[in-house]
């Protein structure tokens, strides 16, 4: 299917792909991250009292150990901070954000997850606004949409994308002719590690989730219907101007 949008951004398969493992990396991070950092603390706490107590005993010991503790905690601690920041920087510094339109954004999330042989996909854009967003993850956000509705229809079927103003937001819908969601996975849909789909992560939704969070949006699934039926919901004050840097004029 061709673009729906008409600007000049040239979309990226090799940008969108880093992007996609890039959160999908840091989203397995944060699942693990405060468990892993209170085994990391119990360990350092740990190393501290038994150096603590070797010095108090005025025993003679292998000066090696003392060096080697404070090794150990040196270790735990440059291990926590890794933790505690990522890896691989920012999510800024990895996609800044920039003035995208909408359509540009269901473009790319077209090149990224392209429907295989079968399944057609239709786009209406009722609403099209310039939003002050990261690009790249808004499309592997509603790659992830696509993604799940192609599985779910497992076969031929068709994916309808459309967009719309709902209330002080723009929703992006994105529904198919597949099984839907049965009660129990609608209530978990949006659960980490969860999939009804043998050797998948259960990541998608989840991610989908975090990513729209950041912008004050959220997704909603819809499951009294035939089929998968999930919306995007992107605040409209996302539409602010690309901020402009003032110049003082001389004295």
């Amino acid at each position: 299917m061709s673009p729906v949008s008409k600007g000049a951004r040239r979309v990226n398969r090799q940008e969108l792909a880093a992007t996609e493992r890039w959160l999908l990396a840091q989203e397995l991070l944060s699942q693990v991250r405060h468990p892993l950092r209170n085994k990391l603390g119990s360990v350092r706490n740990a190393a501290f009292f038994i150096r603590r107590s070797l010095e108090k005993s005025g025993m003679p010991t292998d000066p090696r150990v003392a060096s080697f503790l404070k090794l150990i905690d040196e270790e735990l601690h440059t291990a926590d901070r890794q933790l505690t920041s990522g890896f691989g920087g920012t999510r800024e510094s990895a996609s800044p954000r920039s003035r995208t339109q909408l359509s540009e954004c269901i473009d790319g999330a077209l090149v990224l997850r392209a429907p295989p042989a079968g399944v057609s996909i239709s786009v209406q854009c009722a609403e099209d606004p310039t939003l002050w967003l990261n690009a790249g993850e808004v499309i592997v956000a509603l790659g992830c949409l696509l993604d799940n509705a192609c599985e779910s229809i497992a076969g031929a079927g068709e994916i309808k994308l459309s967009t719309s103003t709902k209330d002080d937001c723009v929703a992006v819908a994105v529904s198919d002719s597949g099984g839907g969601f049965s009660a129990d996975s609608a209530e978990h849909a949006f659960d980490a590690f969860y999939s009804t789909k043998p050797g998948h992560l259960g990541l998608g939704l989840n991610l989908v989730q975090r990513i729209l969070a950041d912008y004050g949006g959220r997704a909603v699934l819809d499951s009294s219907v035939r089929g998968a039926n999930l919306t995007v919901l992107l605040p409209r004050a996302l539409a602010k101007p690309e901020p402009q840097l003032r110049l003082q004029e001389p004295p």
